[in-house]
């Protein structure tokens, strides 16, 4: 299946290769605009001193439906045999704590708890007790840790939330997924695209986070893929052989793989499942099924992180310009209106 899948992968994205300009994770396939030395580059990443490989773990492993306590305790399990396995980075599948819920009837998995009450209990308040054990698993194993969780808030709202921890248990970034997707929306908050659109500096390369569908949005990847990641973390809830058409792991990869295509950065696909973890060519490196093991493991070469000198023309203001100066659609309304759905968790039943 491995290799049917870099065949079809790379069928796929041949065309897409003309194309594409990539940025600091792979070799520059097209001459990209350059940024002269009387300029200054927002993309220089100055806590990446170390350049040399990483392991990095995609999480495939089933969570503890509705349970936040077993499920932080299994995250801690599964943390530390990646850890083990050598890996610097270890990112988990979306809504991973405290399990993905969806409520659709026709899904394989998702399905609302009686009461709805028990996922909201479950769910992670920034601040709480069980908030800072989360951030301990990151101390702990002096990893670099990527989770997503359901966030609950003092004014009743739940949000699709990722955050990305250091080694020392401190919050590198934090985000919340923009527009919930079909039935999503029943339960779970619209972010602002403004606090959530960020790629971060670490020591390991810059880093960015979305979440599932998002990956099939313009609106959410043009923005990040104008910020010159390196390595990007695509969190999807699961993925399965059968199943209706989002379920698929072919919707995971094929997404995937074109942000990574597009972006130039590595990326890396936690999915209860099935997780890969793919280069910025596209190519699978790693993938892993949840029957033979917890996690996906691939090293990343980072010797190229350092050399982010370009910006990606395909994603560059001018263009941006040029795509609403030759819009086709009906130019309505006027301004931009960010209208974001928000429902009262306490009022479901």
């Amino acid at each position: 299946m491995k290799n049917g899948w870099k065949k079809m992968v790379g069928t796929m994205m041949a065309g897409c290769l003309a194309a594409a300009t990539v940025i600091g994770a792979v070799d520059v396939i097209n001459k990209p605009e350059t940024v002269s030395a009387a300029q200054s580059n927002p993309f220089q990443n100055d806590k990446l001193v170390d350049t040399s490989p990483i392991k990095v773990a995609a999480v495939n492993a089933e969570s503890v439906n509705y349970d936040l306590q077993a499920g932080l305790k299994k995250a801690d399990i599964i943390t530390k045999e990646a850890k083990r396995a050598g890996a610097t980075l270890v990112a988990f599948p979306e809504l991973w704590l405290p399990g993905f819920m969806n409520g659709s009837p026709n899904g394989l998995k998702g399905k609302q708890p009686k009461p709805f009450q028990k996922y909201v209990d479950n769910s992670i308040e920034v601040g709480s007790k069980e908030w800072k054990a989360l951030l301990k698993i990151a101390d702990v194993n002096n990893v670099y840790l990527a989770m997503s969780f359901s966030e609950k808030t003092k004014d009743k709202h739940l949000y699709m939330s990722q955050v990305l921890i250091d080694p020392n248990g401190k919050v590198i970034d934090k985000r919340s997924k923009i527009n919930p997707s079909g039935d999503e929306r029943n339960y779970f908050s619209d972010a602002p695209m403004k606090d959530n659109q960020n790629v971060v500096n670490t020591p390991l390369g810059r880093i960015g986070q979305l979440s599932c569908g998002e990956h099939q949005k313009p609106m959410m990847t043009f923005n990040m893929m104008a910020q010159a990641e390196n390595i990007h973390i695509a969190s999807w809830p699961y993925n399965s052989s059968k199943g209706i058409w989002w379920e698929k792991y072919h919707m995971d990869m094929t997404n995937s793989a074109y942000y990574a295509v597009n972006s130039g950065a590595w990326v890396i696909m936690p999915s209860v499942g099935r997780s890969a973890i793919i280069n910025g060519l596209g190519e699978i490196m790693a993938e892993k099924d949840s029957k033979d093991g917890h996690f996906a493991i691939a090293t990343i070469d980072r010797a190229p992180f350092k050399n982010v000198q370009f910006q990606n023309e395909w994603y560059s203001y001018n263009v941006l310009g040029l795509i609403e100066q030759n819009y086709k659609g009906t130019k309505e309304p006027k301004e931009p209106v960010e209208t974001l759905n928000q429902p009262d968790y306490t009022k479901i039943k």
